[in-house]
């Protein structure tokens, strides 16, 4: 695979509109292995940059949806589980003359991060064959299909859809024993809105999400490297 053609938009080529799991995941070991062999970056970058990646259990890619899972490693019994958002919307405020007007930005400086908190280890590959399936489950709600009811409310491109499926499917594979895990994160449970669309817009292109998607989640782990707890 040539990284480089499914990073930079090349004049004499389409734009790019690539939302594979596997580039996601081609290109993100490629950053790393680049990281570890350039003498140059060892010499002028400081140490703690190049262990960033190592408590992570598990980086889980999904361009489709605008986002990714990192499961990062708290002890031999847990990790904690985070949704990375390529963005957020901000909404805002102003006044004109017609009164006080409410309208929603995207913000693009900084990935989305939506928490879901400790899980049990032993639990992933179940957590993930559950998100799985409730992901193929969603795609068959489209039409007349759609409801408005939890589980049937379509197939959404954004991070938050995504994050609402991890936090079904989180509460559907833990045991008893395991709830009172769950349940004891507060922020766990919470509903996230006004995350982008990554599916197909009026120019019949999707969005390009796989290379952003890796550069949104390397920046998640320096950033998150600076703040002892996370």
């Amino acid at each position: 695979m040539e990284i480089a053609e499914h990073i930079f938009h090349f004049n004499d080529k389409g734009a790019l509109d690539n939302q594979s799991s596997a580039t996601s995941e081609a290109i993100y070991e490629h950053f790393w292995d680049s990281l570890l062999d350039n003498e140059l970056a060892q010499e002028f970058l400081p140490a703690e940059v190049f262990n960033v990646r190592n408590p992570y259990h598990l980086v889980s890619f999904h361009p489709t949806y605008g986002a990714a899972i990192l499961y990062k490693t708290l002890d031999s019994l847990e990790v904690f589980v985070r949704t990375v958002g390529l963005d957020k919307w901000e909404a805002k405020i102003h006044a004109s003359s017609d009164g006080r007007e409410c309208y929603a930005v995207p913000t693009l400086e900084a990935p989305r991060l939506m928490d879901q908190g400790p899980f049990p280890t032993h639990l992933l590959n179940k957590l993930e064959e559950a998100l799985v399936q409730a992901l193929r489950e969603s795609e068959k709600n489209t039409g007349a299909n759609r409801r408005n009811t939890p589980g049937n409310e379509g197939n959404q491109k954004t991070p938050s859809f995504l994050n609402e499926k991890l936090d079904q499917s989180i509460k559907n594979v833990v045991s008893d024993a395991d709830k009172q895990v769950i349940e004891s994160f507060s922020g766990n449970g919470s509903t996230y809105g006004g995350t982008t669309d990554v599916g197909l817009h009026s120019g019949g292109k999707q969005r390009n999400t796989a290379a952003p998607l890796v550069f949104s989640v390397v920046s998640t782990m320096l950033h998150l490297a600076g703040r002892p707890g996370n």
